[in-house]
């Protein structure tokens, strides 16, 4: 099983040396999801990281339709998906599943 700390790490492997996404890599991870559980949000970190920001959202979406809710919740605050922040359909997933006033309440609290 691999844990979310590391996929980074898998990703940059999953790459040529051109720094360009190998296809074949990626046709692997589809595979091997059909027979095995491979979360929604870890699929999105690979997706992401590969470059497919519409399929890494995609994930995502999965994600919270499937109930992930121990990978998701961290959504508004995990550093591998900054670049998703500002994506029209990123922003309205994160306020599905934690509403900005809530997030800014609670940020606020815990200061």
């Amino acid at each position: 099983m691999m844990t979310h700390w590391r996929l980074p790490f898998w990703v940059r492997r999953m790459r040529g040396p051109d720094r360009k996404p190998r296809p074949r890599k990626s046709w692997r991870l589809t595979t091997v999801s059909k027979s095995r559980y491979v979360s929604g949000y870890s699929l999105a970190l690979v997706r992401l990281g590969l470059g497919d920001k519409e399929r890494a959202i995609d994930a995502l979406e999965q994600a919270y339709r499937n109930g992930e809710g121990a990978d998701i919740y961290i959504i508004r605050v995990d550093p591998f998906l900054d670049e998703l922040r500002g994506h029209p359909r990123f922003e309205a997933l994160a306020e599905k599943i934690v509403p900005a006033r809530e997030f800014a309440k609670a940020a606020t609290t815990s200061k």
